[in-house]
């Protein structure tokens, strides 16, 4: 008996003892975890700045600073995922891939609270008909309703006041070509003449205009 009872408190001494050490392990590992989870503002300074940083000013890609956090956050999973590809550098696909979903929602936070007017769009409003085509532009987007999409709370269409021209002439031919799929925006780019879309991506773009920048 003496034998038997020595083995059953050696078991229940080494199962005291596990109950304490897995929790302790849980708690490490899972702290190294989150350490090891990079902030949004370094996520943005070590991969995006290259092409989305206001100093770059990089001519193709989109203005992201100010937008949806929750836009940027689908985007970002769909280029992961691969249900979105990139027509523009053929990159964010393997960039958005090497990030978490903590990295991917730290990076989208970060961009939703960047200030838009840090980026100096160079805008040529002097131009002869400048004036024309924003006036006709503002209209047709008025009649299309562009901005029940790109103009309210909306997750799965960007803000596109005060975007980059070159950006999104390049966007529009994509959802025209059917290069980048998107059903309501393939069929609405395809109604279009190449006439409208320059005058209401012309609105677009010099709404940057009317932003309070101090």
């Amino acid at each position: 008996f003496k034998a038997n009872w020595s083995i059953i408190k050696k078991e229940y001494t080494a199962v005291k003892l596990i109950k304490i050490l897995i929790p302790l392990f849980m708690f490490f590992t899972s702290n190294y975890a989150t350490a090891a989870e990079l902030s949004g503002a370094e996520i943005f300074m070590n991969t995006c700045s290259k092409c989305h940083d206001p100093s770059v000013n990089f001519g193709d890609v989109p203005v992201l600073f100010g937008q949806e956090a929750v836009y940027i956050k689908r985007s970002l999973q769909a280029f992961k995922s691969g249900s979105r590809t990139d027509h523009i550098l053929k990159m964010m696909n393997g960039i958005a891939s090497k990030l978490s979903d903590k990295e991917i929602e730290n990076v989208s936070t970060f961009l939703a609270s960047s200030n838009p007017c840090d980026f100096d769009l160079k805008i040529d409003y002097k131009r002869a008909d400048f004036k024309k085509e924003f006036r006709e532009g503002k209209a047709l987007v008025q009649k299309n309703s562009c901005m029940h999409c790109h103009g309210t709370f909306h997750h799965f269409a960007p803000k596109l006041y005060g975007q980059k021209l070159s950006y999104l002439k390049k966007t529009m031919a994509a959802f025209k070509t059917k290069t980048r799929v998107a059903p309501i925006m393939n069929r609405f780019a395809a109604a279009l003449s190449d006439e409208d879309i320059e005058k209401m991506l012309t609105y677009f773009n010099a709404m940057a205009l009317m932003r309070s920048c101090e």
